[in-house]
């Protein structure tokens, strides 16, 4: 988005940008995952280098008899710079590995705080003692308590409203980070360790700081229909029967052809206006729902040809099997066990953008998803993600971002006069309310392509060529002008 600041400057006059509505203002969750991670010791151990602590995140306290006690401090860093919109929630993530939990006592508490270093510096070992002291003090995010029956799975931590008002500084700005140290460490000889994420390493699943975010330029869709195809081998079976069922399957059977059940998501966009900038589709992994022999698979996403009313039939049933594991791929991901319970979330590439504008205000958009990384295709092998999809589980999502647009008429009583349509193909007018009304239409250069005197109640046509524009007129706001 081009700073209000530079356009009013290169055109001169003085304005405020305003900011039309989508008016589709919504709320969604987004997911993160770190975009860095790693954990700091106290002096007595910090010989050991923090560069081996990268991606290790465990937060201990060695207490040897006869030498200083050493404590390990951990950060998460989290990339904020590309999103939008006002966090209203947060959850931050921490799994707690296997063997994780060392310590005399029934309960260890873990204290979240503010980190002030920049994410930059904590990759580095300058500053090494202050930025283990950062990570342990200032405003404290929130606290939890753990123990040995927390091994094997996530810790939830909802943050404070301290913790909100500072991710909602970096939103679109740069980074967040939060730091984490033992409150409840009280050995200090003996040879006494208390440790939770002890085991942690780069192979531990994704530290995730999940958002609630209220956005004035995002839709959140659930999808109209969703169901699955399986291959000629098991069609019998009936699509009918699958419907609302979105698990991807492999099923391997010795001396027969092996199986697969490819789904599909369809989003209903006729009520939606408006330039999508982004798009993300965010799809519910039941619990038990990873079944394979391989650590983890990939899903491709895959354009739909089939309109989304055939999709509910079971006409041309093989041709449409085909065609939602085919065509134009609009993204990729991973999936393992370790998702279970959780929404996976796709950013989609231009591909699909593209498509989904097509579709905007028009009708629907569709998308299928078909497992990239089958290889085992005998000896009775399953490989299925999403496995236990049915239509209990939660809704598909698509979460659309929105360019800033302006609203097609804008109330003379308001604002002195109107311009429309806009956007348009070239051709708009501009009509003056109660008063006179002069001024002038700048390119996003600054550079002036029109200019205007008009008296109360008149109105003029103008043409410009393709692109975007800066109407002014004088002691008003200024309108955005957008030729398409």
């Amino acid at each position: 988005m081009i700073q209000n600041s530079t356009l009013l400057k290169a055109c001169g006059l003085s304005m405020a940008l305003v900011a039309g509505s989508n008016a589709m203002a919504d709320q969604y969750d987004l997911t993160l995952e770190q975009s860095s991670r790693g954990s700091f010791a106290s002096a007595a151990a910090a010989g050991q280098g923090q560069d081996e602590r990268t991606d290790y995140y465990s937060v201990t306290n060695y207490a040897t008899s006869g030498m200083n006690f050493s404590i390990y401090q951990p950060y998460f860093n989290f990339d904020l710079s590309s999103q939008t919109g006002t966090v209203t929630q947060a959850v931050l993530r921490v799994y707690h590995p296997e063997g994780g939990y060392n310590s005399p006592d029934d309960t260890e508490t873990v204290n979240l705080y503010e980190v002030t270093t920049d994410a930059a510096d904590l990759l580095t070992e300058d500053g090494y003692a202050a930025i283990h002291t950062d990570l342990g003090d200032g405003t404290v995010y929130g606290s939890f308590e753990t123990s040995l029956s927390d091994e094997g799975s996530y810790e939830e931590i909802t943050l404070n409203a301290d913790a909100l008002e500072a991710i909602n500084a970096q939103m679109g700005n740069g980074t967040w980070s939060v730091g984490a140290g033992l409150t409840s460490a009280d050995y200090t000889d003996g040879h006494i360790v208390e440790e939770v994420f002890s085991q942690s390493s780069p192979a531990q699943p994704a530290t995730q700081l999940i958002l609630t975010i209220e956005d004035p330029k995002a839709s959140v869709l659930a999808q109209s229909s969703r169901g699955s195809f399986a291959s000629a081998a098991a069609a019998g079976q009936g699509q009918d029967e699958r419907t609302n069922y979105y698990g991807l399957m492999t099923y391997g059977f010795s001396g027969m052809n092996f199986t697969i059940y490819q789904s599909y998501f369809s989003f209903d966009l006729s009520s939606q206006s408006g330039t999508v900038a982004s798009a993300t589709l965010r799809i519910y992994q039941p619990e038990d729902g990873y079944q394979s022999p391989d650590d983890s698979e990939t899903v491709n996403l895959y354009e739909v040809t089939t309109d989304a009313a055939d999709l509910l039939t079971e006409d041309d049933y093989d041709a449409i099997h085909t065609d939602l594991g085919d065509g134009t791929v609009f993204g990729s991901f991973a999936v393992a066990g370790s998702d279970n319970g959780s929404y996976k979330e796709i950013t989609l590439n231009a591909d699909a953008l593209e498509a989904i504008n097509a579709q905007i205000g028009t009708g629907t958009w569709s998308v299928g998803t078909g497992l990239a990384t089958v290889d085992h295709f005998e000896n009775h092998i399953v490989e299925e993600v999403m496995s236990g999809a049915s239509p209990n589980q939660p809704a598909t999502q698509l979460i659309l971002q929105f360019e800033e647009v302006v609203s097609n008429v804008w109330e003379a009583s308001e604002e002195g006069f109107i311009t429309y349509p806009n956007p348009s193909n070239g051709a708009f007018w501009v009509e003056a309310g109660e008063q006179s009304l002069t001024g002038s239409i700048c390119d996003l250069y600054g550079k002036e392509v029109k200019r205007f005197a008009m008296e109360a109640g008149d109105k003029t046509q103008f043409e410009l060529e393709k692109g975007v524009y800066i109407l002014t007129a004088e002691g008003m706001p200024s309108r955005r002008i957008i030729i398409e």
